[in-house]
């Protein structure tokens, strides 16, 4: 089977478990649901930034691979003129 997917790896896939379950747990009309999953996504943030060496601002989520190309991309021309 050929996949345009890159494997996850074990790590990745156990620090996901715990705010997948969570997240599953809570219905939207709580607001506290949504404070919680903000907190999660930037405590996430800190440690790629951390791991990159670089700000969380500049940590730059995309729906997908295309979406990341294309904004490289636009940027690099942007810089150009």
């Amino acid at each position: 089977m050929i996949t345009a997917t890159t494997p996850i790896e074990p790590e990745v896939v156990d620090a996901m478990i715990p705010s997948c379950a969570t997240f599953l747990e809570t219905l939207p009309l709580y607001i506290h649901s949504g404070e919680q999953t903000r907190a999660d996504v930037e405590r996430r943030v800190d440690q790629v930034a951390h791991l990159f060496n670089c700000a969380p601002g500049e940590i730059i989520f995309t729906s997908g691979g295309t979406e990341a190309d294309n904004m490289v991309l636009n940027s690099a021309v942007s810089d150009l003129g």
